[in-house]
């Protein structure tokens, strides 16, 4: 575990799922409204966890996401304040509709997720489905408000109702209210552990706090393993790669090309470059899928040998795409 990561079981039982809060996915937004996604994310950790515990997980997720979001809209809007500017303020990755009765301190905020990508994403029912979007919305408040605000379904479309709603209240009225799913909720949501981890990493420029950069521009090489797939960043060397044994179980490389250095490279060192890194990839005897390829990148993908590679246009997707393969493969097997 990273230093300024802080002792706590939730952020350990993260980190130990792939969830580590570096991992780009605690930091792609996009992964919250991919109904793709969303799937094979319900999917893994409910084979891999009990139903409480996977529940925790969603929601968690969603959190660290809300509080990190909102966490830059408020940054960025008092800096507008203090530099007498007015912009376009930040709205939330999960589009949501409120409606608050009373202030942000003893009130509740009624509200719903419109397009519901975790509703949808569900293919049977029951309750707590849009958990990680609950999270999320969680987060989000809260920061904005400068509270603790929990935010609970009421309604669902997995459950056939209409919508899928919510209420937030401070954590504290929740707990008053002595209902046992609720008080479990609420109590599965580590604010002040991703508080402090947010600030101390903004501190730090690790760029997981305010200012929104992903942590892969401080520290380019980080492999992330989720189960079955693994997150690799490409480098034009594979020095590093070298370090990395699959032992695992790893089936599928996801190889990320967010961070592709492309400038300085003519075109033959970019291909041999990418085309060494892929095959040190296959020696390990895994299928890999390409992530976010930038033009450069993209306009190479036909001529590389060992084709065709499968490319995806956004890490999300790619991911997605990934643990599509790796449950064929294991079914096939």
């Amino acid at each position: 575990m990273n230093p300024q990561t802080p002792h706590s079981p939730d952020v350990e039982l993260l980190t130990r799922l792939g969830f580590a809060p570096g991992n780009p996915l605690m930091t792609e937004p996009r992964v919250l409204v991919d109904r793709s996604f969303l799937s094979r994310l319900r999917t893994e950790l409910d084979e891999t966890l009990d139903a409480d515990t996977a529940h925790r997980v969603r929601s968690q997720i969603g959190l660290f996401h809300g509080l990190r979001e909102g966490r830059r809209a408020v940054s960025r809007a008092r800096d507008d304040v203090v530099g007498g500017v007015v912009s376009r303020p930040d709205t939330p990755s999960i589009a949501m509709t409120l409606l608050a009765r009373g202030g942000c301190d003893g009130l509740e905020i009624h509200g719903e997720w419109p397009h519901s990508a975790e509703a949808r994403a569900t293919d049977h029912g029951g309750a707590r489905n849009c958990v990680l979007a609950a999270g999320y919305t969680s987060g989000w408040l809260s920061e904005i408000c400068g509270s603790t605000l929990v935010a609970v379904e009421t309604e669902c479309r997995a459950q056939g109702q209409a919508r899928c709603a919510f209420v937030a209240r401070p954590a504290e009225e929740w707990r008053a209210r002595h209902d046992a799913e609720v008080e479990q909720f609420v109590d599965s949501l580590p604010f002040e552990t991703f508080r402090t981890l947010l600030r101390e990493n903004s501190a730090r420029g690790l760029g997981l706090g305010a200012e929104g950069h992903s942590p892969l521009g401080a520290t380019p090489w980080t492999a992330h393993v989720w189960g079955p797939v693994m997150v690799l960043p490409f480098q034009s060397s594979v020095t590093a790669l070298r370090d990395l044994e699959n032992d695992c179980g790893i089936r599928v490389v996801v190889v990320d090309l967010r961070t592709a250095y492309t400038n300085g490279l003519e075109e033959k060192s970019l291909r041999a470059s990418l085309e060494k890194f892929l095959d040190h990839v296959s020696s390990w005897g895994v299928e890999s899928v390409l992530a976010a390829p930038p033009p450069a990148v993209e306009s190479l993908l036909p001529e590389l040998r060992n084709g065709p590679h499968v490319a995806r246009p956004t890490l999300p997707e790619a991911i997605s795409t990934a643990f599509q393969i790796a449950h064929a493969n294991r079914s096939g097997a």
